[in-house]
């Protein structure tokens, strides 16, 4: 070592892990308390198509279920 340099020695008192914990907690908090606002859902009502694609549904499947009824009655 050279004669001119010096050491530096310190101790560190406080956990600095602890420190950044707290720090995030607080933040956290004041995050919540932000956000605790009432949710308000609207219904929407269904467009023309929306309505015309359910309806298709329900008619396929009661034709499928007919037909399905019939090859099996046929069948016995």
């Amino acid at each position: 070592m050279n004669a001119n340099a010096a050491e530096l020695d310190f101790g560190c008192k406080e956990d600095s892990l602890l420190l950044k914990i707290a720090l995030l907690e607080k933040c956290i908090t004041r995050l919540r308390e932000r956000q605790d606002s009432e949710v308000i859902y609207v219904e929407r009502q269904f467009r023309w198509w929306e309505k015309g694609l359910m309806w298709l549904g329900v008619i396929s499947t009661g034709l499928l279920s007919i037909l399905i009824l019939i090859v099996i009655f046929v069948k016995r």
